[in-house]
């Protein structure tokens, strides 16, 4: 699963990079964990909102979003997810039966 985000965040020529999450918090993706089921968690947060204490605090806040980031994470998920419904021959979202 990584190495297919890193290949599409490659293509899109879009950074990539992890973020230690561990001690701030857990993701909705922790119920999968339990039951040893794959999982990513995928977020445009940069190492400086947590080296600025932005989250959890009262700093955060829309103002505090890097809409930029925001909007290349979703431009990586739209591609990612398309890439894994073509690598695993799932039909199109959009397709009619």
């Amino acid at each position: 699963m990584v190495d297919a985000l890193r290949y599409i965040a490659g293509k899109l020529n879009l950074p990539l990079r992890g973020v230690d999450v561990e001690k701030i918090g857990s993701t909705d993706a922790e119920q999968f964990a339990k039951r040893r089921i794959p999982r990513i968690t995928i977020h445009s947060l940069t190492q400086n909102a947590w080296n600025d204490h932005i989250l959890p605090s009262s700093k955060d806040k829309i103002s505090a979003m890097r809409l930029d980031d925001y909007y290349e994470t979703y431009r990586l998920l739209a591609a990612y997810i398309a890439f894994l419904d073509m690598s695993t021959g799932a039909p199109p979202a959009n397709a009619t039966q």
